[in-house]
């Protein structure tokens, strides 16, 4: 899967390439890609959800990971791949329903993990506040 995102910048390149540094390259790339729309889901999910029930929660990311899907796989990599690039490798390897669990499965991850990347500050101890009030 990360060789036909690959094709997105490398076009039929990707396809055979059997150079181990064009997947690791691949494999960064996603993760980074995976990172930032992590970090952005997170912090809207902690700010707006975090009271939310659980089965509330997973409604939203459900949504979430659907919309990201559209967006993602229809207007970010299908349609402009065969403009840029003249081919449709990622429509024509990855099933949509594949595409679709990808994104269902990051959603939920972050979902049930949040609580990972929760920041609650500690609290002042009196020495603290001793050294502060004088």
């Amino acid at each position: 899967m990360i060789r036909v995102y690959l094709t997105f910048p490398l076009r039929e390149r990707a396809m055979a390439s059997e150079d181990g540094f064009v997947l690791s390259t691949g494999v960064l790339l996603y993760l980074a890609t995976g990172m930032v729309l992590g970090v952005a889901l997170h912090v809207i999910g902690q700010r707006w959800f975090s009271t939310a029930p659980l089965p509330r929660r997973l409604v939203l990311a459900s949504i979430a990971g659907v919309l990201l899907w559209l967006i993602g796989y229809y207007a970010i990599l299908s349609r402009p791949q065969p403009l840029l690039f003249g081919g449709d490798w990622i429509v024509r390897e990855i099933p949509p329903l594949v595409a679709a669990t990808t994104y269902f499965v990051f959603t939920w991850s972050l979902t049930l993990l949040a609580f990972l990347g929760r920041f609650e500050p500690p609290e002042l101890g009196s020495k603290a506040r001793a050294v502060g009030s004088s």
